[in-house]
């Protein structure tokens, strides 16, 4: 209801929500990778369970770019388009090096603290010079 109060353009709505479901999906499906032994004693049919870790990983980085080109082609200032894509390069780095063996905080600290340190990026970006020293 409060979306119709407001005036929203169709990409925040639609292509603004693709963009968060697309990065949060590459973090949260890379980090079943840490389960793949779990999952597989417990039956568990998670995407690194049925594909394996290193097409895991695949499938996160092509997530991550859809969530890049999105970002990209969206309507969003230069500077909060780049604070995305260093958010998008961080997770890409944390995908590339998960894997079961990593220990419990790499999923914890690092791939969990890539939603905040996205949020803080972007908010360092956003109020850069809005705010002068005297």
């Amino acid at each position: 209801f409060p979306l119709l109060l407001e005036s929203i353009s169709p990409f925040e709505t639609g292509a603004g929500g693709a963009t968060r479901f697309f990065f949060l999906l590459s973090l949260a499906v890379a980090f079943n990778i840490r389960d793949i032994e779990s999952d597989r004693k417990a039956n568990v049919k998670t995407l690194p369970v049925i594909y394996g870790e290193q097409m895991t990983k695949f499938f996160c980085l092509i997530f991550l770019l859809i969530f890049s080109l999105l970002i990209f082609f969206s309507p969003y200032e230069i500077k909060v388009k780049c604070a995305l894509m260093l958010s998008a390069a961080g997770a890409a780095a944390l995908i590339v090096f998960a894997s079961e063996k990593r220990p419990e905080y790499f999923y914890s600290l690092w791939m969990d603290g890539m939603l905040i340190l996205q949020t803080i990026i972007l908010l360092s970006v956003i109020f850069a010079g809005k705010f002068s020293l005297p």
